[in-house]
């Protein structure tokens, strides 16, 4: 069999605050089939995370009429569904949480709010979630070793440039994944 030196998988990389997850395929579990994870906090008391690529029926809007903004409200994850948050790139907003590659999760929400409706901050480079996704202790370790996650990168660029919708297979291709040149078609597990 000939195989393309070009089409490989990568070595893993280190579990950290920061890094994404991208499932690899044919989960059966729908929840997290063709998801990125963006992990927010990992240490010894477990690990947390917020989908980037789920999108909800609703609008951040719809979760915070207050802000008026009408950008997608993306599904996180399956705890605290009702909990929003938000990854964005605004180093100037107080109690930010700064995880790598100039993305921060969270801040003050009064805050924003203020900056907002006064015009002096844009929402269209803020990513909003509702949820997250938890490991107990050792949970995602066990879960690397099962092979049901690649570690990756993501800047803030690509956060907001690449459509979340094609954010899995977009990350796959450029980590020279075969599987990321399939993201178009239905996953075959399904037939």
């Amino acid at each position: 069999m000939k195989t393309n030196p070009r089409i490989h998988t990568r070595q893993q990389s280190e579990i950290k605050t920061g890094c994404i997850l991208i499932a690899k395929p044919f989960w059966s579990d729908e929840t997290y089939k063709r998801s990125v994870i963006l992990l927010i906090n990992h240490g010894t008391d477990g690990s947390t995370g917020v989908m980037l690529n789920k999108m909800s029926n609703l609008s951040v809007q719809d979760a915070l009429p207050e802000l008026e903004h009408h950008a997608p409200l993306y599904f996180g994850g399956p705890v605290n569904k009702k909990t929003i948050s938000y990854i964005h790139g605004n180093a100037n907003l107080p109690d930010a949480y700064y995880l790598g590659n100039d993305l921060f999760w969270g801040g003050n929400y009064d805050f924003l709010q203020e900056m907002y409706n006064s015009g002096k901050i844009q929402l269209k480079n803020f990513h909003f979630c509702a949820g997250f996704v938890q490991w107990n202790p050792g949970d995602l370790e066990n879960e690397i070793t099962d092979e049901k996650w690649w570690i990756s990168e993501l800047s803030h660029q690509e956060l907001f440039v690449l459509s979340p919708d094609e954010l899995w297979g977009d990350k796959l291709v450029g980590e020279e994944h075969v599987y990321g040149l399939l993201s178009p078609y239905p996953d075959p597990s399904l037939n």
